[in-house]
């Protein structure tokens, strides 16, 4: 008999003893009775490791609770496995008999690199912040299906009013009219020794023709850009080719390397951090003629740049100062395309909040407005090649 079938008897019949408080087996006669092999001892039961499970409560397992029991066929069931054969063979992978067969060291390595890997997630999960709310919840600024389906059926109107701000369409058309003769010079972009290239997603067309006139209509003294990139060769292009290199440049980019590229003998000046971390007395110094071009992350936040334009940069602003930012679509809502891709941008809302009821800024030029009020005249105010497929969205503003 094996060492530790011996041991688990003893250990059985010390336990009986104890229950019927009886003590030790006094005889050999008494310990036979109390060693006797029972059905749990059965070989044949020791070589199955779930022979257990052969009597289950049909209660327990089918919901039932009369304490009926569900009986298998443990004989028919050991007929199943050929003699000699054992009954849970070792699994091929694991018999690392064969070439390219996974042996069970192996299988040990894998399974460990495999949680590390897990445990290496689990950690980064943890250290990283979680959300307060899911987006969609009445406490997140990031739109859920909910807002998204208002905003679908806010914009399937054509005309939206905006109480509180004033719109000059009449005005907007004839300052179109004024910069539509310069349209003939606007070739040069994209040609030889341009930096500027026209075939961008970033800035439409009819948005780069606007800038380009508006430079050589107001002969800027100083341009102070906020994000730098095709608006940045576009103004140098200019400056170089139509104003004498006569205006004196600021970028504020954090991430120059793509600007630097662009950069010649301009006389421009080049600050490395983000407009948060810039004296707002910078923005001071511009006057009447002078540009703020801004494209900003469009996103309105704890600390944000937008925070730091709109309520402390903007308001500072001399009288006679253009203001120019990106991305802001009529209504003052965004396109449904970037709601469902959940970009949760806001500082279009920020603005309107700004401008409503504010005697200081005027509207000067809104593309996308006249596009939906005025899309006849627009037409004819507009240089032929740049009537098709507008894809606008600057908003010009005016320091009054």
């Amino acid at each position: 008999m094996e060492p530790g079938l011996e041991a688990r008897r003893l250990q059985r019949a010390l336990s009986v003893a104890r229950r019927q408080d009886v003590g030790a087996p006094r005889d050999a006669a008494a310990r036979a009775v109390l060693l006797r092999p029972r059905p749990a001892d059965d070989p044949r039961r020791l070589a199955r490791p779930h022979a257990h499970l052969q009597r289950r409560r049909v209660g327990q397992r089918h919901g039932c609770g009369d304490g009926r029991t569900l009986r298998r066929r443990p004989r028919r069931a050991a007929r199943r496995t050929p003699p000699g054969a054992a009954a849970h063979p070792t699994p091929r992978v694991l018999r690392g008999g064969g070439e390219g067969e996974l042996t069970a060291r192996g299988l040990r390595k894998r399974v460990k690199r495999s949680l590390r890997r897990i445990a290496t997630q689990a950690r980064a999960l943890a250290r990283a912040p979680a959300l307060w709310v899911e987006p969609g919840h009445f406490y997140s600024p990031l739109p859920g299906a909910r807002e998204i389906a208002d905003l679908e059926r806010n914009l399937a109107g054509a005309r939206h009013p905006l109480p509180g701000i004033e719109l000059d369409a009449a005005a907007m058309l004839e300052r179109l009219r004024q910069l539509a003769p310069l349209h003939g010079d606007f070739a040069f972009a994209g040609g030889p020794g341009a930096r500027y290239r026209p075939d961008n997603s970033f800035f439409a067309p009819v948005d780069a023709f606007v800038y380009y006139g508006l430079l050589r209509q107001l002969r800027p003294a100083e341009v102070i850009e906020v994000g730098s990139g095709h608006t940045s060769a576009l103004a140098l292009d200019v400056n170089e080719r139509f104003l004498a290199s006569g205006t004196r440049f600021c970028f504020v980019e954090p991430y120059p390397n793509r600007l630097r590229k662009l950069l010649g003998g301009e006389r421009i000046e080049l600050i490395e951090r983000r407009v948060q971390d810039v004296d707002p007395a910078l923005f001071e110094r511009l006057g009447a003629g002078d540009i703020l071009f801004v494209d900003s992350s469009h996103v309105s936040k704890l600390a944000s740049d937008v925070n730091r334009l709109v309520l402390e940069v903007f308001p500072r602003l001399r009288p006679g100062v253009w203001v120019h930012v990106h991305d802001v679509g009529y209504p003052f809502e965004y396109p449904l395309e970037w709601a469902r891709e959940h970009r949760g941008w806001n500082e279009a809302y920020l603005l309107r909040a700004f401008l409503c009821q504010n005697p200081s800024f005027a509207v000067r030029l809104w593309v996308p407005y006249l596009s939906a009020h005025s899309p006849d005249e627009l037409a004819r105010a507009l240089p032929e090649p740049l009537r098709a497929g507008l894809g606008a969205s600057s908003l010009w503003l005016e320091r009054v």
